[in-house]
Order: structure tokens, then C-alpha cells, then sequence
């Protein structure tokens, strides 16, 4: 019990200095996000619309992974984009709130992505999964502010 309060009062001590500010456009879209971390380093980076991403804006969880998304955190819409091994298409693609329940479905979409619309939920830490033909899964963890 003495060592978990001992981390519960320090762990404001090691995010202490940390921001994160953004900005948004008249409609509500985020245009840019800026970092200030501790050592002041700061960074903006505007946020794009879909069919001006390149390979670069697109984030992945691991280099290799074959789904890549666009952006985390999320304000109105969510783009994914995977990539086809061995003809193994995408069938369902659905969104879970952090309760385990299944908020949407997603059965129609291009052949290698989907934008997913997340203006209906609230505020919070989202799971989506992508489900393959031959029953595999992949899932990436996505936050709404």
C-alpha cells in the first residue's frame, strides 16, 4: 500500500511540463497539434485531408504492420488503410467502446481502406478491428478528444 501511494504522489512529478494544445478551424476540425514537452521542445503538425496523405503522415503501431491510420488522436474522422496479403480481403471492420461493447458495424468500404466517422461518440479510447476472410483479426487503439 506505501509503495502505491508513493507512485500515486510522484506521478504528477513525471508529467509535469507536458501539453498537448490544438487548434481548430471555424467548422470544428483540428488543424494543427503542438507538443510542449518538459525540455520546451515544440512541434506542429497540421492535420491533412484525406486524399493529400502520403505514406509518411500515415501512423502505424509497428513498422511491418500492415494497417496504418490517419490521425490518433481523432476529432471527426478516422481513415485506415491495409494492406492485401494473399488476396485475404477485409470484411467487417467494427468500433468498441472501452466496455467491450460493439458501438458500429462497417461492411462496405474500398477494397484496402475506409474512413470511419467517430462525430457520434464521445470523448475517449476507442478499439478498432478489421476482420479478414479467412477469420483473422487486427485491432489498433484509437482516441477521440
Amino acid at each position: 500500500m506505501k509503495s502505491f501511494l508513493f507512485l500515486l504522489i510522484l506521478f504528477p512529478l513525471f508529467s509535469w511540463g507536458q501539453t498537448v494544445t490544438f487548434t481548430y478551424d471555424v467548422a470544428g476540425n483540428q488543424i494543427t497539434r503542438v507538443y510542449n514537452s518538459t525540455g520546451n521542445k515544440q512541434s506542429s503538425e497540421p492535420i491533412k485531408e484525406f486524399q493529400d496523405l502520403t505514406e509518411k503522415d500515415l501512423k502505424k503501431f509497428f513498422p511491418n504492420d500492415i494497417i496504418s491510420y490517419y490521425p490518433n488522436p481523432v476529432r471527426d474522422e478516422l481513415f485506415i488503410h491495409w494492406d492485401l496479403i494473399d488476396d485475404n480481403n477485409v470484411n467487417l471492420v467494427e468500433i468498441y467502446g472501452v466496455s467491450g461493447q460493439c458501438l458500429k458495424k462497417v461492411t462496405s468500404f474500398n477494397e484496402n481502406s475506409i474512413i470511419l466517422s467517430f462525430i457520434d461518440f464521445p470523448i475517449g479510447t476507442y478499439l478498432v478491428q478489421i476482420n479478414y476472410v479467412n477469420g483473422d483479426q487486427k485491432s489498433i487503439k484509437i482516441i477521440k478528444n
